[in-house]
C-alpha cells in the first residue's frame, strides 16, 4: 500500500538545527535521485544551481514587483498580496516547489515537456531554464488566461485567484532568451490537450497547473499518463484541492513518490 502523503518535510525544512537541515536535504536529494536516476551529486548541483541563479531570480523579481500593487487593486479584498512564489522571489530565493520542478527537469533531461496552466509564467520559466541548461528539449504549454479581477470559479465551485495583470499575455514574464524552446497554446486543456498529445506523440514530462477541479485534473492525468514514455513523470500542482490525484493513483495502481512537497504537489513515475 502507498504511504499517506505527509507535510512533515515542508513544515520543518527551515529548522535552525544544522544537523536536521542536513538530513532533510540529503533525503530530498535521495528522493530526486530515485525519480530521475541521476547521481545524488548531480541532483544536489541542480538544486544549488537554481537557488544561486541570481540573474534569473532578480529578473523575475523586478518584473513581478511592478504588478503587485496593480493586482491588489484589481482584485479588491479577494487577494491580499502577491503569491507565495512571488514573495519568496522578493526575499531572494525560489520556493521549494519551484526548485523541485527545476531540479526534476534538469536531472531527467526530457525531450518533450507539456505544461497546462501558465499564468504569468514562473513555472514555465523554471522549466525552460532547465531545458536550456540541458541544451536539449522543448516545452509546450496550454493556458486559458484569467483576467477576472476576483478570480475564476472552477467546475467544483472553488475560486482560483490566479489573475493575469491587465494587458499581459500568459507567460509574459518568460525571458526572451528562453522562448526559442517554448510553444504556447491558448485554450481550454480539455480541448487542446487531446489534440496536442495526438500531434506530439509520446512525452517525457507532464506538469498540471491548470484548473484544479476533479473533472479537469482527472482528464489531464489520464490523457498524459497514456502518452508518457517509460520512466516519464506526471507532476501535478495543488493536489490538495480535491481527490483527483489519489483517485488516479488507485486507478492506475501507482504509488506517488513522496517528494518534499508531498501533500502540495503529486509526482508519479511511469514504470
Amino acid at each position: 500500500m502507498c504511504a499517506p502523503p505527509s507535510l512533515w518535510n515542508d513544515l520543518v525544512w527551515r529548522s535552525p538545527r544544522p544537523l536536521l537541515n542536513f538530513q532533510l536535504y540529503l533525503d530530498r536529494y535521495r528522493k530526486y535521485a530515485g525519480v530521475t536516476g541521476a547521481p545524488i551529486a548531480e541532483v544536489r548541483e541542480a538544486w544549488n544551481e537554481i537557488q544561486s541563479d541570481g540573474t534569473l531570480r532578480n529578473g523575475l523579481r523586478v518584473h513581478l514587483e511592478k504588478t503587485f500593487a496593480q493586482d491588489r487593486t484589481r482584485a479588491g479584498a479577494s487577494i491580499s498580496g502577491p503569491t507565495v512564489s512571488e514573495r519568496l522571489l522578493t526575499l531572494g530565493r525560489f520556493s521549494i516547489v519551484n526548485a523541485e520542478l527545476y531540479t526534476l527537469i534538469r536531472c531527467l533531461k526530457p525531450e518533450n515537456v507539456i505544461e497546462t496552466g501558465v499564468a504569468s509564467g514562473i513555472s514555465s520559466t523554471l522549466i525552460l531554464r532547465a531545458l536550456e541548461q540541458n541544451r536539449r528539449g522543448k516545452l509546450v504549454s496550454i493556458d486559458l488566461p484569467n483576467y477576472l479581477p476576483k478570480g475564476r470559479v472552477n467546475s467544483d465551485g472553488f475560486t482560483d485567484f490566479t489573475v493575469l495583470p491587465e494587458g499581459a499575455e500568459p507567460g509574459w514574464i518568460v525571458p526572451g532568451g528562453l522562448r526559442h524552446r517554448w510553444t504556447l497554446v491558448i485554450g481550454d486543456s480539455r480541448e487542446a490537450l487531446p489534440e496536442l498529445l495526438e500531434r506530439e506523440g509520446n512525452i517525457d514530462f507532464f506538469f498540471h497547473d491548470s484548473e484544479h477541479s476533479n473533472e479537469v485534473m482527472g482528464l489531464e492525468f489520464r490523457l498524459a499518463w497514456s502518452a508518457l514514455r517509460k520512466r516519464g513523470v506526471l507532476y501535478a500542482d495543488d493536489v490538495f484541492w480535491n481527490l483527483a490525484f489519489p483517485q488516479f493513483c488507485r486507478e492506475v495502481g501507482a504509488c506517488p513518490t513522496d517528494s518534499v512537497t508531498a501533500g502540495l504537489r503529486g509526482l508519479l513515475v511511469r514504470r
